[in-house]
């Protein structure tokens, strides 16, 4: 059961990615989604420690390159 509630996020995600693409035009809305999907595999492989520290690097490296 819990594998239909990933396989629905990541469907949701990637309809809502492609209507971003399609009708509001933004081209670098596929780059974001997959840095988001890499971000979180890092923060999940981190250690209890390493998370939020992780997570915040992540984050402010995309913020940066989201602003170019």
């Amino acid at each position: 059961m819990l594998h239909r509630i990933w396989l629905g996020f990541f469907l949701v995600a990637f309809i809502s990615s492609l209507v971003q693409w399609l009708w509001v035009g933004d081209a670098e809305v596929f780059q974001r989604l997959v840095s988001s999907l890499a971000l979180s595999g890092r923060v999940a492989a981190a250690g209890d420690g390493e998370c939020l520290s992780a997570l915040l690097v992540a984050t402010s490296a995309t913020r940066a390159t989201s602003f170019r």
